[in-house]
């Protein structure tokens, strides 16, 4: 198995994802790799900086990643491997570096609530993660508790989906928690599901039939708020979404209302990438 990979800054947020993280590591038995960027001052490149000030700010956060994963080996009573790594440099570029050397199952971000979520994507974060990183992105609300995951709901607008689902991936996903698979199709009306759609389903279907996924042809003008209702209604555990072609998930994070629609039902979102 793989390892989970999850960057930390020891806030409250990342604190409570790589809790979420490491207990989902113990139901798969995979290594947890935290890992903390301290970032670069931006006079590095104007004036030259003395390299004790970076020594001290390392050695910190070498302590404060130790502290972490004792306090995670003592929550999962010591049934998962934690490596830890801490870099200095600019946070996409050393995450991203540390993912090709350990090509990870998946990243475990975090995602407080609608106000977080919107300072971390106008800091590019959280939503350059999502969308550049090539491996499986998990954004989880602070509140998440993994307790399993046995229902999960792929958000799908059923276009193309030969060429942009990523099929491996989602019934690796499906089949390591031995969860059952929701195909979501959200339309405006019953006259919106056009035979297109129809045919692009059956090919899902197809693609899918390994995991034999339940569709769902759901009415409603609002994608974002009927996509919530219906999580929250059946208690789903998490949500499928495809960034980089489907406009599905830009949709759903356009809005500050939409963010905290999504952040409010508690279901850590996972973004994955296309074929």
């Amino acid at each position: 198995m793989r390892p989970i990979i999850c960057p930390t800054d020891f806030s409250v947020l990342s604190s409570a994802a790589a809790r979420y993280a490491a207990d989902m590591c113990a139901v798969l038995g995979a290594k947890l790799c935290l890992v903390h960027v301290c970032p670069l001052p931006v006079t590095v490149a104007e004036v030259p900086i003395p390299p004790y000030p970076f020594d001290h700010t390392i050695s910190e956060a070498e302590h404060m990643i130790t502290e972490l994963k004792e306090k995670l080996l003592h929550h999962t009573k010591e049934a998962i491997e934690i490596e830890t790594e801490v870099r200095m440099g600019f946070l996409m570029t050393e995450l991203a570096d540390y993912c090709k050397q350990q090509q990870p199952y998946a990243v475990v971000m975090g995602a407080e609530n609608a106000k977080g979520l919107e300072r971390l994507v106008a800091g590019a974060s959280t939503f350059t993660a999502i969308t550049k990183l090539p491996w499986p992105v998990i954004v989880v609300p602070e509140d998440a508790v993994f307790s399993g995951i046995k229902k999960i709901a792929l958000a799908c607008d059923l276009k193309d989906v030969v060429e942009t689902i990523p099929e491996k991936q989602i019934v690796a996903l499906v089949k390591a928690f031995h969860a059952e698979l929701h195909v979501l199709h959200i339309g405006g009306d019953a006259g919106s599901f056009t035979p297109g759609s129809v045919a692009e389903s059956g090919l899902l279907q197809e693609m899918l039939d390994q995991v034999d996924p339940v569709y769902h042809f759901i009415e409603g003008d609002d994608v974002e708020q009927t996509i919530v209702a219906f999580l929250d209604k059946h208690s789903f555990d998490m949500l499928f979404v495809f960034p980089k072609h489907h406009n599905l998930f830009t949709r759903i994070f356009q809005h500050s209302r939409s963010k905290r629609l999504v952040l409010q039902s508690h279901i850590p979102v996972a973004a994955l990438h296309e074929n």
